[in-house]
């Protein structure tokens, strides 16, 4: 009774410490394992049997996990600013070089700065190549008249 209730606290500890401190689950999994653990010695299973089940269930659950959050990061897709490079908009008020402006991308207003030292008159067409902290580096992307009502 003893060695199920340390292989529970110890268990119940590191889940609550993988909540606290994120390692990408492997707290999570050991937590499992040590659970699995005082199960068997709840059940009365000898040591060997308590150690080869929390062992088993981490590994095999650290295994699980490791799938799973390798799929994840190879299906990310990068979100805001970033996410706009690459990305065709129009510009809504001038942009003057480093002095900047605003232009719409994908139907949202983002203040923007000039890849090179121009100024980009407001309705032109332009391609988003980079982030300077919160505004959008952009380019025109051919003549520079206006394409769009601002």
């Amino acid at each position: 009774m003893a060695g199920s209730a340390i292989w529970m606290i110890v268990g119940v500890a590191l889940i609550l410490l993988e909540l606290a401190l994120p390692t990408n689950f492997i707290l999570l999994c050991l937590g499992v394992g040590c659970l699995v653990g005082g199960v068997v010695a709840l059940l009365g299973g000898p040591l060997w049997l308590q150690v080869g089940g929390a062992l088993g269930i981490a590994i095999a659950a650290l295994l699980v996990s490791r799938r799973f959050l390798h799929r994840q990061e190879s299906q990310s897709r990068e979100f805001g600013a970033l996410g706009l490079i690459g990305q065709t908009g129009w510009v809504i008020e001038a942009v003057r070089g480093p002095l900047g402006g605003l232009v719409k991308v994908e139907g949202e207003a983002w203040r923007a700065v000039a890849a090179a030292d121009v100024e980009i008159p407001p309705g032109a067409t332009v391609r988003v190549t980079g982030v300077e902290g919160n505004k959008l580096v952009v380019e025109p992307t051919g003549p520079q008249t206006p394409d769009h009502e601002p």
